[in-house]
């Protein structure tokens, strides 16, 4: 299998690979949570666990990516179906992250 056919393949799955690490690395060194906060909501419980969390779900989502990507090159439909449930799971990791360190506003308002 070509290089182009590969890219032609998994060429979206390994680009959200780099952007899900991409913004895990960013996170990881600016400790800021604000690009997963929204203005309106209030201060968070603890920023830097929050920023912890948020980290380490970005790394399962950028794994997640590439193996939809090693995936993809055998079998298109289970490439399909463990994206779904890595995207069911994160955003289980998410909610529970926002429950447990994220801002009482948001916690009041659901």
């Amino acid at each position: 299998m070509s290089f182009s056919k590969v890219l032609e393949v998994a060429g979206i799955p390994l680009l959200m690979c780099a952007a899900c690490a991409y913004f895990a690395f960013r996170t990881h060194l600016s400790k800021d949570p604000g690009m997963f906060v929204g203005k309106a909501s209030g201060p968070l419980k603890n920023k830097e666990e929050y920023c912890k969390g948020a980290v380490r779900n970005l790394i399962f989502m950028a794994i997640a990516s590439l193996l939809m990507g090693i995936l993809l090159l055998f079998d298109p439909f289970m490439g399909l179906l463990e994206i779904v449930g890595a995207t069911i799971i994160a955003g289980i990791l998410w909610r529970d992250l926002n429950k447990r360190y994220g801002s009482e506003m948001d916690v009041k308002k659901k």
